[in-house]
């Protein structure tokens, strides 16, 4: 830019413009570039000529003063954390199917735990707000969106089987749900009791979404068991009807033939 302002005495320009050496050219040459600079800063601020980012400002600001317009959605979350457990813990419930996980990991990414994370740090800057003391609950803080990364990297991994889910995944996939809501319980005792109270109340009376996972696949027990039971017989079995039809004959013979014969009588 400065160069092509420097270009301009080819352009027919007066001559106390075009004198390459006067302090007059260089303060033109800034104006051009700075005015480019200004337009290229205003661009990328407004969104170009018609302003599509026009209302899109960054404020970067959390009100992180009034605790209970976020601290019952941080209850709500963990929740969803809770009920997350108790499906895996459910015997009906196929925990070595790779879709399991696949649901657990797009319920994280619905409210309220899509939104934790922003909840987990206004609770963080309410804490230190209070108590005035800029490097409580940092500890917790950190420990909860740890978790959180850790849990979720683990349903993407388990989600990516091909076959069955091993056991042992399955159980370190337990364990994150519960570092995550140990970790959330370590924070929330930053928090006074009262106002625990209030949130929880609150998170109580709304709903959250659950995942419906698939369950295990059983076979009738009647089928299984004439199955095994048919397999398992040996081949001299085969003329057991015809044994059981002697043996009710020698049972007949063995009656008395007066007692079979007719009455002929008139």
């Amino acid at each position: 830019r400065r160069e092509a302002a420097m270009a301009l005495p080819g352009l027919g320009l007066p001559a106390w413009l075009a004198f390459e050496g006067s302090a007059v050219a260089d303060s033109s040459a800034d104006l051009i570039v700075g005015d480019s600079r200004a337009k290229a800063k205003y661009e990328a601020r407004e969104g170009g000529f018609f302003g599509a980012n026009k209302f899109k400002k960054q404020t970067a600001e959390f009100n992180y003063t009034d605790l209970q317009s976020f601290l019952p959605k941080l209850y709500m979350a963990k929740r969803s954390f809770e009920i997350q457990l108790k499906q895996l813990n459910d015997k009906k419930i196929d925990v070595n199917n790779p879709e399991t996980y696949a649901k657990l990991r797009a319920i994280n990414r619905d409210e309220p735990v899509r939104r934790l994370r922003k909840e987990l740090f206004r609770t963080q800057q309410w804490v230190k707000y209070t108590s005035s003391d800029w490097s409580l609950a940092d500890t917790e803080y950190d420990r909860v969106r740890r978790a959180l990364d850790e849990e979720d990297s683990q349903c993407l991994l388990m989600s990516r089987f091909e076959d069955r889910v091993p056991t042992a995944s399955v159980r370190t996939a337990r364990r994150s749900i519960q570092a995550i809501l140990d970790a959330i319980d370590d924070l929330l005792l930053l928090v006074p009791e009262k106002e625990q109270e209030a949130a929880k109340t609150v998170a109580d009376t709304r709903k959250i979404p659950t995942a419906t996972l698939p369950l295990r696949s059983r076979k009738p027990q009647n089928s299984t068991n004439t199955t095994t039971k048919s397999a398992s017989a040996p081949e001299g079995n085969a003329t057991s009807p015809s044994a059981s039809q002697g043996l009710n004959l020698g049972n007949a013979s063995s009656i008395p033939f007066g007692s079979m014969a007719m009455d002929t009588s008139d």
